[in-house]
């Protein structure tokens, strides 16, 4: 019983840890008052938090919550707000030059579900004799 006292408190911090991080996420877009910045920059702007907190806050932020969107382009990662994530970050939504008209989708792989995925799992069937691979 007592151990499970310990998980939940554990668990509780964990929460509130993550909420913190995610606050400062959200502050520094409203302080550059931009909806677009390198992931680098993100990681560079605090060393209160290790790297792989913000990773989670990030993650947790682009699939539970799609505040914001992570991509690649030319070479460097970005993160980007959506329109969500604006306004709940309090930046008004410009436009950023040379940037698509629509944002990345997340990855396939948070968005399906465990039952999508054994749906679409593929089936081999038996080649038959006597039949060859033709072009």
């Amino acid at each position: 019983m007592p151990e499970q006292i310990f998980l939940k408190q554990d668990r509780l911090m964990e929460k509130r840890r993550l909420e913190r991080i995610e606050r400062c996420i959200f502050e520094f877009f409203r302080d550059r008052a931009t909806v677009q910045v390198l992931t680098k920059d993100i990681f560079q702007s605090t060393h209160e938090f290790a790297n792989s907190d913000m990773v989670r806050a990030l993650e947790d932020l682009e699939k539970k919550w799609r505040l914001l969107v992570r991509h690649t382009r030319q070479g460097n990662d970005w993160v980007t707000l959506t329109p969500e994530g604006a306004a709940y970050a309090q930046v008004n939504r410009i436009e950023v030059v040379d940037q698509p008209t629509g944002l990345p989708h997340p990855p396939k792989s948070a968005t399906r579900t465990t039952s999508d995925k054994r749906a679409n799992d593929c089936q081999f069937k038996p080649i038959k004799k006597g039949r060859s691979f033709q072009r």
